[in-house]
């Protein structure tokens, strides 16, 4: 197979249709409420912009920066680490600094696994884990994410029983559901895995975005697995600035160390002065995160109990900065797709249709908490007068959503 053709994939887009009448609704001038990608419409904390302003005026914060991060940002994040999750880095050894969780996830792939590994990774399965496992040329199997712990373990369990799992990839505090665990969690798992050659990934960048209780635990706090596991940990929701790609790899002293070395041949890291402001906020205190918090957290409760009061299947999620819901089954005869697509084209209201985490999710939609309250409230009423479908698709439109969905991995 040619290199061309491996990446064929990379062509296609399952939800084309429905960027495309995003993209005509923009241009048309008509009203859009796009609840579909996680992209932060809340603005950053003032104090974050002002130390940004004051590194670019440093002329000597132009230069080349260093793949794994400066020093000054890998202390901040063991700062981090202490403060909020009672967990103890050392700044040398067990950081590493990332341009995002895209950066973090392909290139611990690439680091630590061969083509042809195995990986374990939960469903609903955020697509970036598909298509980072598909560059990787791995294989992928499956456990159910479910809000039982136990559930989960038994899960877990079940799919490394064969030998064949090399790593597991975590995401909890989690997109979709916004499923959390606890630190019982991270220890039945240790037990699991401590006589098998398997290591462990966690996507951690809802890591201070719970909404009620104590904050989410890091997998690290778990000494038994410190030895053979990484967390990849970002700045992009809670502080409000996804497009400041910063993040951090943190843990196995190992790990990091081949991570590093893989990042010093690709890239020269994070320019300077987000690399300095970003510190800043890291050592800041917690309360500059506080505000935006509460703002999700009301927008999330406020979605939640509109949707519920029209029947749909949902609950609030534990954190996070999205909704997973159940579509209600009066749209039984509809594709998560084919919901979407009609729904954005009757009421302007775009969401993420979950076929796109796996086709056992294609009666689920994701809405993302992007756009203000007052935005969420109008959503709620436009979805209140959205009409069961009352004829069946085109023979077109019927054809689109099957490709699209059947272009999905199984699991």
């Amino acid at each position: 197979m040619s290199h061309s053709d491996a990446l064929d994939w990379v062509d296609h887009d399952p939800i084309a249709e429905l960027n495309r009448m995003k993209k005509e609704r923009l241009e048309s001038g008509a009203d859009l409420f796009d609840l579909s990608m996680i992209n932060p419409d809340i603005e950053p904390p003032r104090y974050l912009i002002d130390r940004l302003v004051e590194a670019t005026l440093k002329t000597n914060n132009h230069r080349y920066a260093v793949s794994r991060g400066i020093r000054k940002l890998r202390d901040a994040f063991q700062h981090k680490y202490a403060q909020r999750f009672s967990v103890d880095l050392d700044a040398d050894t067990e950081v590493c600094a990332v341009m995002g969780t895209k950066d973090a996830l392909i290139h611990t792939f690439a680091a630590h696994l061969s083509a042809g590994d195995r990986i374990l990774i939960g469903a609903p399965t955020y697509p970036l884990y598909l298509s980072s496992a598909r560059l990787a040329n791995l294989q992928c199997s499956y456990f159910s994410i479910t809000a039982d712990e136990t559930a989960m373990i038994s899960s877990i369990a079940a799919a490394i029983e064969d030998n064949s799992i090399r790593m597991i990839v975590l995401n909890f505090p989690n997109n979709p559901t916004g499923v959390t665990v606890s630190r019982s969690f991270y220890q039945e798992l240790a037990k699991l895995i401590e006589d098998r050659d398997i290591v462990i990934f966690n996507d951690f960048v809802y890591g201070e975005m719970n909404y009620d209780g104590p904050t989410p635990c890091s997998l690290l706090s778990v000494n038994e697995l410190r030895s053979r596991s990484v967390e990849c940990y970002s700045m992009s929701k809670a502080y409000s600035i996804p497009g400041w790609r910063v993040g951090a790899v943190v843990g196995s002293a190992a790990l990091i160390q081949r991570l590093s070395r893989l990042k010093s041949h690709l890239d020269y890291g994070l320019p300077l002065p987000i690399q300095h402001a970003a510190a800043a906020g890291l050592v800041h205190n917690h309360e500059l995160l506080q505000p935006t918090l509460q703002r999700y957290e009301a927008r999330a409760r406020a979605l939640v109990i509109g949707l519920a009061r029209q029947g749909w299947h949902v609950s609030i999620p534990d954190g996070g900065v999205c909704v997973w819901a159940q579509i209600p089954d009066r749209y039984a005869a509809e594709s998560s797709l084919g919901f979407a697509l009609r729904l954005l084209q009757s009421t302007g209201v775009l969401v993420t249709p979950g076929f796109l985490y796996g086709k056992v999710c294609d009666r689920y939609v994701r809405f993302a908490l992007v756009v203000a309250q007052e935005k969420i409230i109008e959503v709620i009423h436009r979805l209140e007068s959205f009409p069961v479908l009352e004829q069946e698709l085109s023979t077109d439109r019927v054809a689109l959503i099957h490709n699209s969905t059947a272009s999905q991995e199984v699991h």
